[in-house]
């Protein structure tokens, strides 16, 4: 190899470990750029609850005017008002991970009369229990505009706006949180 192939070589090498370091540094930028923007992201959430689905062991929700009461003893849900229900565990949590944590799409600065979001005839009362912390969600009327619901939590007193999905999802009588009766032969059978 010859002189002037040596240098063109060592050129070669010397552009390629460039091009990877530059690689390299882009690949590094785009990871923090999209860690800051979730970071971002977060930051910018409004969490009307901070608690887990696990850590709470009795809620409560309005069903037709009935207030039905899901307690937790152990690792086993019942409801208190219809003891006869055999309650599935997994329904239960899926239920509960609209309420913990629970995100606002806005607050509502500088709010009125609780009257003028329907708190006075609210659409549902939602309670839940984790460790000493009784929390009461209560849910007005709809926002026409933005199809969320308004939304009063004791912790805090302050008014927010919820996506509509709170509403539809406690929208349910206890029985469809009943095991079905073919998951309930099948686990007394051994199967």
């Amino acid at each position: 190899m010859t002189k002037r192939q040596k240098k063109q070589a060592i050129g070669i090498v010397v552009m390629l470990l460039v091009l990877v370091a530059a690689l390299l540094g882009l690949k590094l930028y785009n990871k923090n750029a999209n860690e800051n923007k979730a970071q971002e992201e977060e930051a910018a959430k409004i969490y009307v609850t901070s608690a887990e689905a696990g850590a709470i062991t009795e809620y409560s929700w309005l069903q037709e005017g009935q207030t039905l009461t899901m307690t937790k003893d152990g690792d086993t849900w019942s409801c208190k008002e219809h003891p006869e229900y055999v309650i599935d565990g997994d329904k239960v949590e899926t239920l509960l991970e609209n309420i913990a944590p629970l995100e606002a799409e806005q607050v509502v600065d500088d709010p009125e009369a609780d009257e003028v979001y329907g708190f006075d005839l609210p659409a549902n009362v939602i309670s839940y229990t984790a460790g000493e912390e009784t929390i009461t969600l209560t849910v007005g009327m709809e926002n026409e505009i933005t199809g969320g619901y308004y939304l009063k939590s004791s912790a805090d007193g302050m008014v927010y706006l919820v996506d509509e999905a709170l509403v539809s999802a406690f929208n349910i009588d206890a029985s469809e949180l009943e095991i079905e009766e073919d998951a309930e032969s099948s686990e007394t059978s051994g199967a």
